[in-house]
């Protein structure tokens, strides 16, 4: 698993051709003349046919407030980058993957995304095997903050999140919250989302963000850290991530193993609720990168974010009993001017990308923040938390 106290170290980076026309071969194809050709896709090639209305948009945080973006941008010429695999049919499976494995290796670091469009999968398994295949090494769940279906054990392969459909999943780092995250994402279109019905999956450079949030609220948080307090209630009707499914365990005292060998500090109410919390840094330096990134979940774990959820929209709960909240490193409160700061810089920074099924996203956990729009109709997508 990652922590943070990983050492740093620099990977060479590759030159990227952008062209749509062009084949791309990795080292592995060079050296192999086996494989199947890799092309670049054009952004027009992926972008949604209809820009994703964000401003006054439903359940999206801030999206009423100031500087708040009217839709989200398109993808360019580099972010994401995304290839699609031109199979011969003499290739075999093995073949796609030694290639897909040697061009992540080139350019994952200085992309930050890549979208791998037209690879043979359309099952769980196929993706698990993926994964496994191009050297991921899956991470549980444990201590996770939303909530999704465990499907494979072995590869760590998950639902990406089963939250109801017209709820938006704000911009974050994953597992952010914990001192324990994954190095990489992946994603697997297993169902793509219908025409104009949304669903997509955003996508924004932690570093983009950093160069345009105001510097004194970056000088506030680097200096103080990020407070991040869960509430976990005992399971029980209507309970919302019970301490049970965030650890999975019935066993208190595997719960606060867990919490002890982490670092956090906790308590249990007299409900037989589980509060626990930790302050961690709100900026990282990037281990392979050495690039300064803004690695936190300050607005999407505060309390803001659920109270526009659908499912607590009847709710009028005190902000401690909420799943979760954050604050300043010191305990104070995050000012309503600077969450919706940040709200604002992060979708004004983002773009979005239309999924087709069969496609693979790999995305770098700390260069990379991703979110979640609503959607109507079906939609299902998977999910690698990758330790490295």
């Amino acid at each position: 698993m990652l922590l943070r106290s990983l050492r740093r170290f620099k990977l060479p980076l590759a030159p990227l051709n952008t062209s749509s026309t062009c084949p791309l071969t990795t080292k592995a194809q060079e050296s192999n003349h086996v494989g199947p050709r890799i092309t670049a896709l054009a952004p027009v090639e992926i972008q949604p046919s209809t820009p994703p209305r964000l401003a006054g948009k439903k359940f999206l945080p801030g999206s009423t407030g100031d500087g708040f973006p009217e839709a989200l941008s398109a993808p360019t010429d580099t972010f994401p980058h995304a290839i699609k695999i031109e199979h011969s049919g003499l290739e075999s499976m093995e073949d796609c993957v030694t290639s897909c494995r040697g061009y992540l290796e080139e350019n994952l670091p200085h992309n930050g995304a890549v979208l791998i469009r037209n690879l043979p999968l359309k099952t769980a398994a196929d993706f698990s095997n993926l994964t496994q295949g191009l050297g991921y090494k899956g991470m549980a769940y444990e201590g996770g903050a939303v909530e999704r279906q465990e499907l494979d054990k072995n590869s760590g392969t998950y639902t990406a999140s089963d939250e109801p459909p017209e709820a938006i999943i704000e911009f974050h780092n994953e597992m952010a919250y914990s001192p324990v995250y994954p190095a990489k994402l992946l994603f697997f279109c297993q169902q793509e989302p219908g025409k104009d019905c949304g669903g997509e999956t955003p996508l924004v450079r932690s570093s983009d963000i950093l160069s345009r949030l105001d510097p004194k609220i970056v000088q506030s948080f680097d200096k103080k850290g990020v407070r991040y307090v869960r509430y976990a209630p005992s399971r029980g009707p209507g309970a919302y991530l019970p301490w049970q499914d965030v650890f999975m365990t019935e066993d208190t005292k595997t719960a606060e193993r867990f919490l002890q060998q982490n670092g956090f500090s906790y308590k249990w109410e007299p409900s037989g609720a589980l509060v626990y919390w930790q302050v961690l840094p709100a900026l990282l330096k990037h281990p392979e990168t050495g690039e300064t990134v803004w690695f936190n979940q300050i607005q999407s774990h505060h309390t803001s974010h659920l109270q526009e959820m659908p499912r607590f929209k009847d709710y009028n709960l005190p902000s401690h009993q909420y799943a979760y909240q954050t604050y300043y490193g010191d305990g104070s409160e995050v000012e309503p001017a600077v969450l919706q700061h940040i709200r604002a810089v992060t979708w004004s920074c983002a773009v979005g990308f239309r999924w087709q099924n069969g496609d693979v996203l790999v995305v770098d956990n700390l260069a990379v923040q991703h979110a979640r729009m609503s959607f109507i109709g079906q939609r299902r997508i998977l999910a690698v938390l990758s330790v490295n």
